[in-house]
């Protein structure tokens, strides 16, 4: 973040609660973007840290996430339910298969 400071000027940021908007200045051609701001569920967190790492344990997901072992395992188990993660292999050497869909 500092790099992309040191280049482009605090105003080119502009961030609230709903979207982060963007001005990239190219050529002297003023290049705008707006990214809405979503708060991620912890699910949607876990899925995202699975395809990132698929080897990572339940300890390793609650460590990242801030979160106890115990929701880890809860919401592990919501997401085998929904068929978007399937753990293959053992439990020590396996790894986690995230399916495409979304």
């Amino acid at each position: 973040m500092n790099r992309i400071l040191s280049y482009y000027k605090k105003e080119n940021f502009i961030l609230n609660k709903i979207f982060l908007r963007i001005i990239f200045y190219s050529n002297n051609n003023k290049i705008e973007t707006t990214q809405e701001i979503k708060k991620l569920t912890t699910k949607e967190k876990i899925v995202l840290e699975l395809k990132r790492d698929n080897s990572l344990t339940r300890e390793e997901l609650a460590n990242i996430l801030k979160v106890s072992a115990n929701a880890i395992k809860q919401d592990l188990s919501k997401l085998k339910t929904e068929n978007k993660i399937k753990r293959v292999g053992s439990t020590k050497a396996g790894y986690w298969e995230v399916s495409d869909d979304k």
